[in-house]
């Protein structure tokens, strides 16, 4: 599997990963949670690192509440 990472500008673009039922499992509880998350406007959780905000659709959104 390969992750595209769009925002990306210094190094590899592209990461990859073996394909695993666990792995991908994994991933959509995430993905889920996420959405739960967006759904109840829970954007309380930020992340420390600015570059990661910066490249976040939420930025505008959270920064105006």
């Amino acid at each position: 599997m390969h992750l595209y990472y769009t925002d990306e500008t210094d190094s590899v673009l592209t990461i990859t990963y073996p394909y695993t039922k666990f792995a991908v499992e994994g991933t959509m509880e995430v993905f889920d949670d996420t959405v739960k998350k967006i759904m109840k406007k829970d954007f309380h959780r930020c992340v420390d690192d600015p570059k990661v905000c910066a490249g976040c659709d939420f930025r505008f959104y959270r920064h105006n509440k």
